[in-house]
């Protein structure tokens, strides 16, 4: 079921299947600003990533002499989740560890998603609670697609700080290389190198 919040600038359509955003329209105009999934280039939209975001060699992990099988990014993007909180402009939704779950993953946790519409903003809360005794491991992030209306290149990602970008190159594993892209800015200009044979860009020491 998908769910509706809006303001004056924005409406937006989240899903209780994976807690995912299926839609950004501008409120005045229509626009829609979110990739629409299709399934020839790449079918998501705006996927959450738990408990892990990218690939596990072979698909497998061991935790405490026990192997774990788990795919790309986690579960939580195939889970439903419960909406446990609505209003006109904000939503939380909410996804708690069960029998399923602990087959891939053998933690207990609630992971709480909260979306709010400020003005023109969406801001997105993770909230990750372990309720296993000792240490709970994870990652968590965003995949969201955009929908542009011209080349990558015209485009740049904004930070709230100046920030020094250093990447780690995975050409050779057996060597520990870093590049620098940026030094002390706000703005990231995209270029079309940056996503060439599907890879990612992996910070280090932000």
């Amino acid at each position: 079921m998908n769910y509706v919040l809006y303001n004056q600038n924005l409406k937006v359509s989240v899903s209780d299947y994976g807690a995912e955003i299926q839609s950004i329209k501008s409120a005045k105009t229509g626009i829609e600003y979110l990739w629409q999934g299709n399934a020839e280039y790449w079918k998501g939209r705006a996927p959450i990533l738990f408990p892990i975001c990218g690939r596990l060699y072979d698909k497998q992990y061991t935790f405490n002499g026990k192997t774990y099988n788990m795919l790309i990014h986690g579960f939580a993007r195939r889970k439903m989740f419960d909406v446990v909180k609505k209003t006109e402009n904000s939503a939380t939704l909410l996804l708690c560890s069960d029998e399923d779950t602990r087959c891939e993953y053998p933690f207990d946790f609630e992971l709480r998603v909260t979306y709010t519409l400020t003005n023109s903003e969406i801001n997105i809360r993770y909230d990750v609670l372990n309720k296993t005794k000792g240490d709970m491991y994870f990652s968590i992030g965003a995949h969201e697609g955009y929908a542009i209306s011209s080349a990558v290149e015209d485009y740049s990602a904004i930070f709230e700080k100046a920030e020094t970008l250093k990447i780690r190159v995975f050409d050779d594993p057996s060597k520990e290389e870093y590049k620098l892209i940026s030094e002390g800015k706000k703005e990231l200009p995209m270029k079309n190198e940056y996503f060439k044979d599907d890879e990612s860009l992996v910070f280090v020491d932000i």
